[in-house]
């Protein structure tokens, strides 16, 4: 009798474990970005051959997606030409002042708009990344 109970249980977790497996599998593995994070709902701007997708993070940890198509050399030439982005050009490049409409002011609250590209830090200026280099860049509202 006690082996019958034992056979039922087994069956009965083995039966369990294969329907579990056969949702996740059912669910498919949908296109990822870099960052692991599928935007269906990004907005499709801009034409061209190239194409990425641009995020604008701000303050309030809330986003704006958008899948960024252009024949633009780099990133900051697509953004600006598309009016996501304004800023001042200096013996650096562009500083990117605002973002989407909404600008941030180092000089008061040493808040600025932080460059990621295919999910890490930039280590270059927005108007320094090719468009065919990236899959996903991200300007994101920080505080020095």
């Amino acid at each position: 009798m006690k082996r019958k109970n034992l056979f039922v249980r087994i069956s009965l977790a083995l039966t369990l474990l294969l329907l579990v497996a056969a949702v996740f599998v059912g669910c498919g593995t949908p296109e990822e970005t870099v960052s692991g994070t599928v935007y269906e709902n990004a907005e499709k701007i801009g034409e061209g051959t190239n194409t990425f997708v641009f995020i604008a993070t701000f303050e309030d940890k809330t986003s704006k997606v958008y899948e960024v198509s252009t024949d633009a050399e780099t990133v900051g030439e697509a953004l600006t030409s598309l009016d996501l982005i304004d800023g001042e050009v200096g013996q650096f490049g562009l500083t990117v002042e605002t973002v989407c409409g909404v600008t941030v002011d180092f000089g008061a609250d040493s808040s600025y708009w932080a460059i990621y590209v295919d999910g890490d830090y930039a280590m270059t200026g927005i108007d320094s990344i090719k468009c065919t280099d990236v899959k996903e860049v991200e300007l994101r509202f920080e505080k020095f």
